[in-house]
């Protein structure tokens, strides 16, 4: 029994049990670390694995360290339920499969980690001022580049991750977004303090 809870507490601390290396977080790759990264953006094709890439992230962060507020943003708050929360691939379907104990609200679209005191909390970029106020530790911005109210709502979220975790973990965020030509997407891409990863739908092909 004390044999099957280990292997139960190593499942839920792995980074991502299946990831290809541009999966991964820019600390925890097998080359081309980053351990210092602050912003992450996947801005790849859709079925590459965006959303599982930030449920995996959010749940390993939150199961890993007690008491680690993150935050869950999309363009609306069905999406934000829907896929980044109950999707396939969302927090979820990698809390069962990772057996973590955790209680889910629904209605507010909020996650607590019953083990590490830990919390998910979703948000919708159609009400831009819900964030603010909001500090979080880290956050996880999905499908950013369809976002209506863009730019307030990302500085609204950004002035709320600013938390460094007790154990040093500096506040980071996490942007996963599908492709699109406007000022705010070149922006990002320009920006060199960012780790960007590209990518198509092909290189998800075996899944």
């Amino acid at each position: 029994m004390e044999d099957l809870d280990r292997l139960v507490a190593e499942l839920a601390l792995m980074p991502f049990p299946d990831a290809r290396p541009e999966q991964l977080p820019p600390d925890e790759r097998p080359y081309d670390q980053v351990p210092d990264w602050r912003l992450w953006a996947i801005i790849t094709g859709r079925g590459f694995g965006k959303s599982r890439c930030g449920a995996e992230w959010v749940v390993q962060q939150c199961a890993s360290r007690r008491g680690l507020r993150a935050g869950v943003c999309a363009q609306s708050f069905d999406a934000m339920r829907g896929v980044c929360l109950e999707g396939e691939s969302g927090v979820l379907a990698v809390l069962d499969r990772r057996k973590i104990r955790h209680k889910y609200n629904r209605a507010l679209g909020k996650v607590d980690f019953v083990s590490s005191g830990s919390e998910i909390r979703g948000f919708s970029a159609e009400a831009p001022n819900k964030p603010r106020g909001y500090q979080t530790h880290i956050f996880w911005m999905d499908e950013w580049a369809a976002w209506e109210n863009l730019d307030e709502a990302t500085s609204n979220i950004n002035l709320g991750v600013r938390l460094t975790h007790i154990d040093g973990l500096p506040a980071r965020r996490l942007i996963t977004t599908t492709p699109r030509p406007i000022f705010q997407v070149r922006q990002l891409l320009a920006n060199p303090k960012a780790v960007i990863v590209r990518g198509s739908t092909l290189d998800n092909r075996a899944n």
